[in-house]
């Protein structure tokens, strides 16, 4: 049995402290714990979180993200869930167009 199957691929994130003058680099965590030792440029990998905008730049933008084929149930005051399509739909029939969350006075 291999034991990196179960291993995680990447540690981290890190911060960067410095640059040393040889190209690697000094890290510490984000408690301020730092390394030891330096860790060579190739090893690294840039962090992006998921809603910041260089993931968009890289991945492209929400919409582009999201599945075109997936609709998002709307819930009416009924508690009747209903797709997107449906609620666009003269056919089907709606008494209160309210979603929730909205207050009434």
């Amino acid at each position: 049995m291999n034991r990196f199957k179960t291993e995680p691929r990447y540690l981290g994130p890190y911060e960067v402290v410095r640059k040393t003058a040889e190209g690697a680099y000094k890290l510490q965590e984000l408690d301020g714990a730092t390394f030891d030792k330096s860790i060579a440029a190739f090893r690294l990998l840039p962090y992006v979180t998921r809603g910041s905008p260089e993931f968009y730049k890289l991945f492209g933008t929400r919409q582009e993200l999201e599945d075109p084929n997936e609709t998002e149930p709307v819930t009416h005051d009924h508690n009747e869930l209903v797709t997107s399509d449906e609620e666009n739909d003269p056919e089907h029939e709606t008494t209160n167009q309210t979603q929730i969350g909205d207050s009434q006075a």
